[in-house]
């Protein structure tokens, strides 16, 4: 920084031939410019400028040294405005990561939509149920149920949601309805055991520690349980928010809905930055203004 300030000074003066004229276009004092100068000279170990009773003249290494300042100034000035322009230009991709418990979220639809207002911005999704570094991944944004706090990242709440019981109505009309959580027992469940997820300790110690597995249908994948259970193969444990649309059509039933096995809030987390690029803005504004519908 301190070697481009002494090439503004420098060039300035070339271009201007006074010391009173540089100083004015700088905005600087003619004492601030003539430091510059100096300072450049003493580190070349050359006289740049002779100073006459005429101003301020190139020597003959000024002259040659003159040009290739000048394009430095102006590279710099000619990135500086591209990567203004890259951060003001909402064309491009956003990489997004999310577990494979929200598969069956509303998120992938909000990514439909966002895309249909903003068709320059792409995706790159990533399902992943294990915590991934954001910054060392560059990923934009990533919902998460649970986080683990970091200084460098934000975490917005957007909207709560909680791990239910349900099951088809064929499966209920077949095996009849629970009607206290201990007889689950007896009734077909279908196991998650999702690859790098780690069960809630609640389902742990309560429910998976009381049963053979060799017994029960598992499943790591979260479409193919949620299928599973619209199928009446048993009753699974989900959250809620990967299985409203099925809620609310009635082609699954939720049990127990006194009992409030586990709550959590979704987030969108994503890195601290003083200066987000416009797609960044974009998507942070639609994803929190949808979940405040």
């Amino acid at each position: 920084m301190t070697q481009l300030k002494e090439y503004e000074a420098f060039v300035a003066i070339v271009e201007e031939n006074s010391l009173s004229k540089a100083a004015d276009r700088l905005n600087l004092t003619k004492s601030a410019v003539s430091k510059q100068l100096a300072k450049l000279e003493q580190r070349l170990e050359i006289n740049l400028i002779h100073r006459s009773t005429q101003g301020l003249i190139a020597s003959t290494e000024g002259l040659n040294f003159y040009p290739q300042c000048k394009e430095v100034l102006l590279s710099i000035h000619t990135y500086e405005q591209r990567l203004k322009h890259t951060m003001e230009d909402e064309k491009g991709k956003l990489r997004i990561s999310f577990s494979q418990v929200l598969l069956q979220s509303p998120i992938i639809k909000l990514l439909s939509r966002f895309g249909d207002r903003h068709p320059d911005i792409v995706f790159d999704i990533r399902v992943e149920d294990n915590f991934e570094d954001l910054l060392m991944k560059n990923i934009d944004f990533a919902f998460r149920v649970s986080h683990q706090e970091d200084s460098r990242l934000v975490a917005r709440p957007l909207t709560d949601t909680q791990l239910i019981l349900c099951a088809s109505p064929a499966y209920l009309k077949k095996h009849g309805k629970p009607r206290v959580l201990t007889s689950l027992l007896k009734h077909k469940l279908i196991v998650s055991n999702f690859d790098n997820y780690k069960t809630p300790r609640i389902i742990q110690d309560e429910w998976l520690k009381q049963i053979d597995l060799t017994h029960y249908h598992t499943c790591n994948n979260i479409s193919a349980l949620v299928e599973s259970a619209l199928q009446g193969m048993g009753i699974i444990a989900v959250l809620d928010i990967a299985v409203r649309d099925q809620l609310t059509d009635g082609s699954l039933i939720r049990l127990f809905p006194e009992n409030s096995i586990l709550h959590r809030a979704l987030h969108l987390v994503y890195p601290s930055q003083r200066y987000p690029i416009k797609r960044q803005q974009l998507f942070r504004a639609f994803i929190e203004a949808e979940f405040l519908k």
